[in-house]
């Protein structure tokens, strides 16, 4: 997720990002939101048996039917599907594989995931390496 800035919580007085999509009272509401549990915190990752690769901690993968536009769903279930068809958990990608485009469109799916489901999950990014989250 691209930030925009950074703005305190004037309750909490916790800094919060706020991203590119959003302002920073909305930012702070959505904050409020996760503190409470309101928002679920989901992990976006790919798992053999999965469709999508989003993940609730303990429940399983999440269904995104309605959730996010039919298309995005359906490149979110292709970036998953290359994986799975292209990696092996003990030597890893196989060859002729383009681990380089898997990771750059996961991060652009997960940038339109994260805007698209901003007010409803947190999506933890869980396939980079070099992701923060």
């Amino acid at each position: 997720m691209q930030r925009k800035e950074w703005t305190v919580d004037p309750q909490s007085w916790v800094e919060v990002p706020v991203p590119a999509f959003a302002t920073a009272d909305e930012a702070i509401a959505r904050h409020r939101l996760l503190a409470d549990g309101t928002i679920v915190t989901v992990e976006m990752k790919p798992e053999y048996g999965g469709v999508t690769g989003i993940w609730h901690r303990g429940d399983g993968e999440i269904g995104l039917d309605g959730e996010v536009p039919d298309e995005l769903r359906i490149r979110l279930m292709m970036w998953h599907t290359y994986w799975t068809d292209r990696f092996d958990p003990i030597t890893g990608w196989v060859a002729g594989s383009h681990a380089a485009w898997w990771l750059a469109e996961g991060r652009r799916l997960h940038g339109l995931l994260q805007e698209q489901l901003w007010w409803r999950f947190e999506i933890l990014d869980r396939f980079d390496p070099a992701s923060t989250a």
